[in-house]
């Protein structure tokens, strides 16, 4: 029978140092930045296709009065008249997929060149503002409430344990605090997990699961919040080789592409795949039951499109671009 408990702060600083430098050995991002403008369509079609990408942020850069007599969905609000707004906004993490907007474009102008001077990944701003928004009759809200979802979970070994780290954020607007975490597993498990953490919207917050090496066997993970709970598995094998686990991300290769595009998922079958360009219109869909599977994009024109990769277990979604 497996134990559940609620696991306190244990620190191994020799070892995480360790762990956060193999993690983190191999990212690289070697994308062009993006930063586009688009119509409040465009956007209504950005917002759908990231429903369920953790690193989309909507940013409504009006004031606080302004928000709060409506809003869009999960967006969250940094205003360009306070004085701290630019240590806000560098603040912010820069590698995620940002959706830019004020009243009426005059002020998310000024600062989607600031995103830009500070190499954010990818920014879009709204043309003409919430007022285009909600003249093109899309929905906004009052609503303020904090979601917690998962960006990544990875493990490296070293012989002695299997260390995985967990990166989790505050999806959406409010404050994010977290009730409990439980873990469930027939052998000791640490963590330094802290559950007085709260997260503001965008806010990344990392911990780490640790397992002792060489017992393969399964550890299951309820995270509880007030923005929602999460569970997962972590799989913990005998191999004492630096790898992802079964939460890895997914290979998309080659990319930039020109003809033939591969997806290797590891142990997760691929259940669909959806190809859309940058306005959120769909130019391929897919449903293969495969672990792999490669797709010819050969007619595709030139450019920057979104793939969307369900497998059994979770959505992936990662920019491809298709160079001739």
């Amino acid at each position: 029978m497996k134990s559940k408990f609620l696991v306190s702060v244990v620190i191994f600083p020799g070892l995480f140092l360790f762990i956060n430098m193999a993690l983190h050995a191999e990212e690289k991002d070697n994308q062009a930045n993006i930063y586009r403008r688009f119509s409040a369509i465009q956007c209504d079609s950005l917002v759908k296709a990231n429903e369920t990408n953790p690193n989309f942020v909507i940013l409504d850069v009006r004031t606080p009065g302004e928000w709060n007599n409506y809003h869009l969905s999960g967006s969250i609000n940094h205003s360009t008249g306070s004085a701290t707004f630019d240590a806000e906004l560098a603040g912010l993490p820069k590698y995620k997929r940002y959706l830019l907007h004020c009243q009426s474009g005059s002020r998310s102008a000024g600062a989607f060149t600031k995103m830009k001077n500070l190499g954010f990944a990818e920014v879009y701003e709204m043309i003409g503002g919430i007022s285009a928004w909600r003249s093109a009759g899309l929905p906004t809200t009052t609503a303020t409430a904090p979601k917690l979802m998962v960006v990544s979970i990875k493990t490296a070994k070293n012989g002695i344990n299997d260390s995985t780290l967990v990166t989790v954020t505050n999806r959406a607007n409010g404050i994010l605090s977290f009730s409990n975490l439980s873990i469930s597993d027939v052998h000791s498990v640490q963590t330094n997990f802290d559950k007085l953490i709260t997260l503001s919207g965008a806010q990344d917050y990392s911990f780490y699961v640790v397992h002792q090496s060489g017992i393969g066997d399964t550890t299951g993970i309820l995270l509880e919040s007030n923005g929602g709970n999460i569970s997962f598995t972590i799989e913990n094998s005998l191999s004492t080789n630096m790898a992802d686990s079964q939460f890895s991300k997914l290979k998309l290769y080659p990319n930039p592409v020109s003809d033939r595009l591969f997806f290797d998922a590891g142990p997760e079958m691929i259940e669909e795949i959806t190809i859309s360009d940058l306005t959120g219109k769909q130019l391929a869909i897919l449903q293969p039951a495969e672990f792999s599977v490669n797709i010819d994009v050969s007619a595709f024109k030139n450019g920057i499109y979104l793939a969307r990769i369900k497998t059994d277990r979770h959505i992936f979604t990662q920019k491809v671009v298709v160079k001739k």
